[in-house]
């Protein structure tokens, strides 16, 4: 069970995303087993970070989720997006996320992912 995660907090200097090794644990095999990410891919990876900045403050921009994590990885937030949508298009194909997004035409959107991953394990 995860933990209280709006008390978990971004560091201010350095934008760190500090969650406890067995809560990342527990969102890694969230995103891999259940909706089927692949964390070969560096979006997996971006996701799940995203998952995590949802998890701390459920009011955040998606933008400002791009941003966060851009500058932990010296990226730009266009890199970011692009790599989360790729690893979302990729897992999509393999049909692994269409029953998570049975209301969608096409491919869930870069948003909808780490929303709905943080939703479904809050």
């Amino acid at each position: 069970m995860l933990i209280n995660w709006k008390q978990k907090s971004l560091s201010s200097d350095k934008k760190e995303l500090k969650p406890m090794k067995e809560e990342r644990h527990l969102i890694t095999k969230i995103i891999t087993q259940d909706f089927g990410i692949s964390m070969h891919l560096k979006g997996g990876h971006y996701i799940e970070e995203a998952v995590i900045l949802a998890l701390q403050d459920s009011s955040i921009f998606v933008m400002q989720m791009y941003q966060t994590i851009a500058e932990k990885h010296n990226k730009s937030a266009a890199s970011i997006e692009h790599t989360i949508r790729y690893a979302i298009e990729i897992t999509y194909d393999k049909n692994k996320l269409n029953h998570f997004f049975p209301l969608s035409f096409g491919c869930p959107s870069n948003s909808e992912v780490p929303l709905k991953l943080s939703r479904k394990y809050d």
